[in-house]
């Protein structure tokens, strides 16, 4: 009897000790995604939203680079409730495993639309039609948060970030700003394709920024009325 009224009591008032998970992804609501593509032919690069995205430097011939950008007004916590953020990406094809530097936007994120072009209005670039090599290098207004390792293992999720004080900084920092946060990744000479928001819309793998918490107030408050109830319980049965 002792074990089934303790179990009613855990059970009725929903104790848990698990902190709390928000998964947001680039299609949520005014987030995005898309791949930046860098002509070196003489014309102007576009965004491409539609297709999957794609990191790829090739040569002085055409660049490719990811955007992801998330919107965090479903988070309605206190960023100082944030212990951890980190991304979940997943990969299509290319077939290498490579080091890529996540890249945070530093101007208004509501500059970063479906409209950007590879040219001199985009705000995050500083040279267009400068050849490079195996390195985009012509970025202005974006600061490097931190780098994750991307294998590129068809319909491989994967994980980057957890546990990076720079990343969770950036995230906090975002929640208290405009509630947006915008990434533009960088990588090498290598391929790597993954889903997008459109792309990975039917299979699940859409770019997700994972934000965890402490227990909200409330639950730590029950948890507390739960231990005092075990103590109650506890004296009533020994006597």
């Amino acid at each position: 009897m002792k074990k089934i009224i303790i179990a009613g009591v855990c059970v009725a008032m929903g104790v848990t000790a698990h902190a709390g998970i928000l998964s947001i992804t680039t299609a949520d609501g005014e987030g995005l995604d898309g791949s930046l593509i860098e002509n070196h032919g003489g014309y102007t690069g576009n965004f491409d939203t539609t297709g999957g995205l794609t990191d790829y430097q090739y040569t002085d011939v055409r660049h490719y680079t990811p955007v992801l950008k998330w919107d965090l007004s479903s988070f309605s916590g206190n960023s100082s409730d944030i212990t951890n953020a980190y991304i979940v990406l997943t990969s299509s094809g290319g077939g290498y495993t490579r080091t890529y530097n996540f890249m945070e936007y530093d101007g208004a994120d509501s500059d970063i639309t479906t409209s950007l072009l590879y040219d001199a209005a985009n705000p995050f670039v500083d040279d267009a039609y400068v050849a490079e090599t195996d390195v985009d290098d012509d970025f202005v207004n974006l600061t490097t948060v931190f780098a994750g390792s991307i294998a590129g293992s068809a319909d491989l999720s994967q994980s980057v970030g957890s546990g990076d004080a720079a990343l969770l900084a950036s995230v906090q920092a975002a929640i208290d700003d405009d509630g947006f946060i915008t990434f533009v990744m960088s990588g090498n000479n290598r391929p790597l394709y993954m889903y997008s928001a459109e792309t990975g819309a039917a299979s699940g793998y859409q770019p997700t920024l994972v934000i965890e918490t402490i227990p909200e107030p409330a639950t730590v408050g029950l948890m507390g009325v739960f231990g005092g109830a075990m103590v109650l319980l506890r004296r009533r049965f020994k006597r």
